[in-house]
């Protein structure tokens, strides 16, 4: 860096940003190329009946063998946490006998967004 670089303060952290964003732009670019050619390949091979669709099920059924089990056990913790917090903002507003009906929707939609 030159002396005149040094004495104003933010040009390397602006510099930095710069090619951060730079850097951002070309990967998102680069996975937005990837899926459209992934995309473009399934159905070139749909139609030219290349597409193994056993293997496509068997991976299916693969990932689900090895991810059900994990994702039941990460949701019970955060069910019961969502149930915790409205119970607690159930009592403090006096509305205890919502509190049954309000954790099963809270429950429903912190679900959902998964």
């Amino acid at each position: 860096m030159s002396a005149s670089t040094r004495s104003v303060p933010g040009v390397a952290l602006v510099g930095d940003l710069k090619g951060r964003a730079q850097t951002g732009i070309t990967t998102t670019g680069a996975m937005i190329i990837l899926a459209v050619e992934a995309t473009r390949a399934i159905f070139v091979d749909i139609v030219k009946r290349k597409f193994s669709w056993q293997e496509a099920l068997f991976q299916a059924w693969f990932m689900t063998k090895v991810s059900l089990l994990p994702t039941i056990l990460v949701a019970i913790p955060f069910g019961v946490i969502v149930s915790v917090q409205i119970g607690g903002i159930a009592n403090q507003i006096g509305a205890i006998s919502f509190s049954g009906a309000v954790n099963g929707i809270g429950v429903l939609r912190q679900g959902r967004r998964w």
